[in-house]
């Protein structure tokens, strides 16, 4: 979900235009660095701070989303799956997909607490909008 984000987030230009799809092109010799690049990237974007990986200040991305910024080891396979992702556009997406994502991945305790549940597209666009779009 959170490299699904990132993806958005390079499209939509909150982070360096295809920053995240440099970095996975870069990793394709060196898997072993994926873990530790991306979740030092994510760390950035939970803290809003200067990323050594993308070299620049990156915005602080609020909602928690990045808290865990625990990234899966990847095989080769896999990586190249992402790097075909990340080519696609994704400043397109339904930005309530993010939404659901997020809701269906935390846990139901959490959920409950956090009080995420499923909101119509048109109560998303209008918190997305002005916080994260414009």
């Amino acid at each position: 979900m959170r490299c699904l984000f990132t993806m958005f987030a390079e499209d939509v230009e909150l982070i360096r235009k295809n920053s995240f799809s440099e970095l996975l092109l870069s990793l394709r010799f060196k898997i072993k660095n994926f873990q530790p690049m991306v979740e030092s990237l994510w760390e950035a974007m939970d803290q809003g701070k200067f990323s050594t990986i993308l070299r620049g200040k990156i915005k602080h991305f609020n909602g928690k989303f990045f808290k865990d910024k625990t990234a899966l080891p990847l095989t080769h396979d896999q990586l190249e799956l992402l790097i075909e992702a990340a080519s696609s556009n994704w400043q397109f997406v339904e930005p309530s997909i993010f939404g659901t994502l997020l809701e269906r991945a935390l846990d139901p305790v959490e959920r409950h607490k956090l009080g995420a549940h499923y909101t119509p597209r048109a109560y998303v666009e209008r918190l997305v909008m002005p916080t994260i779009i414009e």
